[in-house]
């Protein structure tokens, strides 16, 4: 599971969940759109940093986080 790469047990992980307001419902929502999204990856990824690169203080964040 992904969230134990990032080092994450089962309870940051729901913590996280709440935190951020993902529901069960965004969950299913997102499986749904695995297919779509992982053909188009590179493009989200790469519009992702094109608009977060404008942020200073955003693109500090990510860049702190190791992204």
């Amino acid at each position: 599971m992904l969230s134990a790469a990032f080092g994450m047990n089962g309870a940051e992980r729901e913590r996280r969940l709440r935190m951020n307001q993902i529901t069960d419902a965004d969950r299913a929502a997102l499986r749904a759109l695995k297919p779509v999204i992982e053909r188009h990856m590179a493009t989200i990824v790469d519009a992702f940093y094109a608009h977060i690169g404008q942020f200073p203080d955003a693109m500090a964040i990510v860049t702190s986080a190791g992204s």
